[in-house]
């Protein structure tokens, strides 16, 4: 189950990214785009277009280094505690 959870934060991770290089890339085209809906008003265009890239460049970087850590200790690290406060006698 932590392989699939893995796997889709990674994938995730990368389509936010991918789309943000291409906004980046793109950029009068994204903000032409911005401006064809016409729901935000025309000086605030740019400010929600740095708002958006920002936000999936963190998202991104947020899945793909896994900043949400679910469990405080690894097996690992619980195994070992085990065996250092165990009665050897």
């Amino acid at each position: 189950m932590k392989i699939l959870e893995l796997s889709l934060s990674y994938a995730i991770g990368l389509l936010f990214l991918s789309t943000s290089f291409s906004k980046i890339v793109g950029f009068k085209r994204h903000l032409k785009e911005i401006a064809d809906y016409r729901i935000i008003p025309q000086k605030y265009i740019f400010i929600f277009y740095i708002f958006t890239v920002f936000s999936e460049i963190y998202i991104s970087c947020s899945l793909l280094i896994n900043f949400q850590k679910k469990h405080k200790y690894t097996f690992g690290d619980t195994f070992t505690i085990n065996l250092l406060t165990s009665n050897n006698d």
